[in-house]
């Protein structure tokens, strides 16, 4: 849902990139989608849950929700871009 928000939105200003936890799966369900060899992303950013962090190029944390809120991400996004 969210990706396809943004995709639809904003798909010239941010790039999204699912980042999966590895589980013993090696499966990559789209070029977009990184994995998280040995959860060091996830144990840095203490994400025990699924989480939307919007990260600026020059690595600053725009925004941050866990568990995600998409509603609260849309408003967020609204406000910053204003679309």
């Amino acid at each position: 849902q969210i990706i396809t928000f943004l995709s639809s939105h904003l798909k010239e200003v941010i790039k999204v990139h699912l980042i999966q936890k590895d589980r013993g799966k090696r499966e990559i369900s789209s070029p977009s989608t990184l994995l998280d060899t040995n959860n060091s992303l996830h144990q840095a950013w203490n994400m025990s849950q699924p989480s939307l962090l919007l990260v600026r190029p020059d690595g600053y944390v725009a925004y941050r929700a866990q568990p995600i809120d998409v509603v609260n991400f849309e408003n967020y996004l609204r406000s910053t871009f204003l679309f």
